[in-house]
């Protein structure tokens, strides 16, 4: 009797751990994706994205880009005042659909929040902060 509550204390700590869980990242977030304006409703903060070869997007003067790597780094397009506009290093978190972009700096300072409303493989909905 002894013995198998001992083998019970490791299931016990297990189940009562504090960790908390987190949310896979989808497959599909593995891509680079370009802002697709074209194809809004309205003027409001959501945002449809398409696989960069999606399509031949039309000309834009700045078109929102994101990369996203399975291994926690990213890329977004950094808006140029000389229309020079390159693609800058981060690293994202992704929690209850929420990712979240950092500096690579000493701080990991936050860069930017977006809620994902949808990711398919050919569709990505974001509620930009």
């Amino acid at each position: 009797m002894r013995i198998s509550f001992l083998l019970l204390i490791p299931f016990l700590f297990a189940a009562c751990s504090s960790t908390k869980y987190q949310e896979p990242v989808p497959t599909e977030l593995f891509q680079h994706w370009k802002h697709s304006y074209e194809e809004q409703i309205s003027q409001g903060s959501e945002s449809v994205y398409r696989p960069a070869n999606f399509m031949s997007f039309p000309p834009s003067r700045f078109r929102m880009e994101y990369v996203f790597n399975q291994n926690g780094t990213c890329q977004y397009l950094e808006l140029s005042p000389t229309d020079a506009h390159y693609l800058k290093s981060c690293r994202f978190s992704y929690d209850n659909r929420v990712i979240k972009l950092y500096a690579l700096d000493a701080d990991e300072t936050l860069i930017k929040t977006l809620n994902v409303l949808t990711v398919l493989k050919n569709r990505l909905v974001l509620l930009e902060k």
